[in-house]
């Protein structure tokens, strides 16, 4: 009987051949080789290491391949930033070239450089190849990645099409004012109205596509690549708005120009000033009708007085003024340095002097003069004598500011007040009137409109909106914003002293604490402050027609009394002023108004120093205009400008 007691390989199961036996239990396979000695069948084990040699081949290249491809795809986005970064810098170039703004035309009329554009439009198409590339394909399903590669090449195809539109309608743009300059002279006037029609069609077009241009999607962008997204959108919504002004520019400038219009014109002498522009001492009225200007004769405005003034100041401000009648004496209306307001007067008084209602106002002074006759050439006009002068862009400022009252003072047989034989008007008639005849094209009818606009040379104002809106984005319209600073000097002499004041103007900000009594409530404000210095320059030898004199002033001949009045931002508080007493600080609009009254002897300077406190969330100030010919010098910091046009400074951080 066998034995019931296991033996170990019971427990352990049936034992298998080891790994060195050969089928007959040895280790020996059945030809008697031993297979620890190697393989026993050669035929066998090379095909075994064929197939492993083939298996590191294949593995070998398809490893090779991605590394190619990562090579290759590496590239192509590298290549991709590269000509983005590339793209981007070629459009701020360009954006410097153009001003960066449509709003006022100039970059249309002026025909800015578009090579930049053309660079970056190639770049932005390198771009989009780049990102398009079956080499790329893989990485844009890649969850994260492929978002951002995605949105990349999105806003390249977008920027491309972007430039593209705007340089088309750039060529547009010139194709149509070469047209209309190459017409034959007499039909200049209806080419002008035709390229305004052709202008505001091609802008029209332009802007609505922008809007809807694609800037892919929004969710989970990398930091870097959300900015160029939020970038790409903010500028194209500018473009967008800076376009919609530019057809708003156009708009209103063709209505104007198509009429029938009214317009009532104040002839402004810059040698006695008002607030922000010359006293008005002739108006007139000007029609214009299928392109053409024409204009009645100026009158004196002191022939011009209301029994029954008209309303239009603010309350507080008009209080202020009420002595001197502004609804009423047509060389105080604008004692505002406010177009908007004191042109709404204008109208209102015309109208009630029975002329009937007309569509707008407009101020030009002998400084809009002298650069309207660049463009118009010289005009002639007939003294007293009889003798005819010619005027051009070179003479007209000293005759007009001068030598006509140096000739009137010399005319014995003249009778009545010079100002009712002054040329101004005659002047302003002759120069509206050139625009009919003159080689002149609509881009430098423009051009030299926005430029006369910068120094609130020219101003325009239209209870019809749609000429209003032009007025305000070609920069007529005469607005104070609300961070303005805008200096005058109100002449009370009675002459024509004001081109004799030098003035010097420099100004500091500092960091206070407190409140600036506003209404504002701040935890810090900042203290500005505005040094003046006013020079009486007056000359011997002159008439005493612009030297005064008259005892009902108070102030002898060749001396300047006035008022100064300065436009500041509406959130200040804390006026102060040393050297004069501040008679008032009333609002007027969007601004207040410290006023002053000044005296400044002949050959002698009055300094002036005006601070005011504004919370540290006002970061600029917007410094104006004031008209002034010559026109006030200003500093602040290294910076050094005339008030010729508007500056802007920041307040810092």
């Amino acid at each position: 009987m066998p034995d019931s007691t296991n033996s170990p390989e019971d427990v352990t199961g049936p034992k298998f051949p080891s790994p060195g036996a050969g089928r007959n239990g040895s280790g020996e396979d059945r030809n008697g080789e031993d297979r620890r000695g190697g393989p026993s069948n050669p035929t066998s084990g090379a095909g075994l290491g064929k197939r492993r040699l083939t298996r590191r081949l294949i593995l070998g290249t398809v490893a090779l391949a991605l590394v190619v491809w990562a090579v290759a795809a590496a590239l192509k986005v590298n290549s991709a930033y590269s000509s983005a970064k590339a793209a981007r810098a070629q459009l701020e170039e360009f954006r410097k070239s153009s001003g960066g703004s449509f709003s006022g035309l100039e970059p249309l009329t002026k025909a800015p450089d578009l090579a930049p554009a053309r660079s970056a439009k190639i770049e932005f198409a390198k771009v989009s190849n780049d990102l398009s590339s079956p080499i790329v394909a893989p990485l844009r399903v890649v969850p994260v990645l492929g978002r951002q590669l995605g949105v990349i090449r999105t806003l390249s195809e977008s920027s491309e099409t972007l430039i593209g539109s705007v340089m088309g309608t750039f060529d547009d743009v010139r194709q149509t004012l070469d047209d209309a300059r190459a017409v034959p002279p007499d039909k200049r006037v209806s080419a002008r109205l035709d390229a305004a029609a052709s202008l505001q069609q091609s802008l029209e077009e332009l802007v609505e596509p922008l809007g809807t241009l694609e800037t892919g999607t929004t969710e989970g962008l990398t930091s870097s690549v959300r900015k160029a997204q939020n970038d790409f959108v903010r500028n194209r919504d500018e473009l967008v708005d800076s376009l919609s002004r530019a057809v708003a520019s156009v708009k209103g400038t063709r209505t104007f120009l198509s009429g029938p219009n009214t317009y009532v014109v104040l002839a402004a002498n810059n040698s006695e000033m008002r607030a922000g522009s010359g006293m008005f001492l002739q108006a007139g009225a000007m029609t214009i009708a299928n392109g053409e200007f024409l204009m009645g004769d100026l009158d004196p405005t002191e022939d011009m007085a209301l029994s029954d003034p008209v309303d239009g100041f603010d309350p507080e401000f008009q209080g202020v003024w009420n002595d001197l009648a502004p609804g009423a004496e047509w060389r105080n209306i604008n004692l505002t340095s406010r177009f908007d307001v004191s042109g709404r007067i204008a109208l209102d008084m015309w109208s009630k002097l029975g002329n009937g209602q007309a569509q707008g106002a407009m101020a030009v002074d002998i400084a809009a003069l002298t650069r309207l006759l660049k463009v118009v050439g010289p005009v002639q006009i007939t003294q007293p004598d009889g003798e005819v002068v010619e005027l051009t862009s070179g003479n007209v400022t000293r005759y007009l500011m001068i030598q006509q009252y140096k000739n009137m003072s010399r005319d014995s047989d003249a009778t009545g007040r010079e100002e009712r034989r002054s040329h101004l008007g005659e002047v302003a008639k002759a120069v509206f009137e050139s625009f009919n005849s003159s080689d002149l094209g609509l881009e430098e009818l423009i051009d030299a409109l926005v430029d006369v606009g910068r120094g609130r040379h020219l101003m325009a104002w239209s209870p019809d909106p749609v000429q209003q809106a032009a007025w305000v984005e070609l920069g007529l319209a005469g607005q104070v914003p609300e961070n303005g600073v805008l200096f005058a000097l109100i002449n009370r002499g009675a002459n024509k002293l004001d081109q004799f004041i030098d003035v010097k103007a420099t100004m500091s900000v500092s960091t206070v604490s407190g409140s600036s009594g506003s209404g504002a409530s701040s935890d810090g404000l900042r203290h500005v402050a505005i040094d003046f210095t006013m020079t009486n320059t007056t000359p011997d030898g002159l008439p005493s027609y612009m030297t005064g004199g008259d005892p009902r002033t108070g102030v002898g001949p060749g001396d300047y009394t006035g008022y100064l009045s300065l436009n500041i931002p509406s959130g200040a508080g804390n006026p102060v002023i040393e050297g004069a007493d501040l008679l008032a600080f009333p609002i007027d609009g969007d601004t207040r108004v410290m006023i002053a009254k000044v005296t400044i002897s002949r050959g002698q300077s009055l300094n002036l120093s005006v601070g005011f406190d504004l919370p540290t969330g006002w970061d600029a100030i917007d410094v104006q205009p004031s008209a002034r010919i010559p026109a006030s010098k200003w500093s602040f910091g290294n910076q050094e400008w005339t008030d010729a046009g508007p500056e802007r400074i920041s307040l810092g951080g």
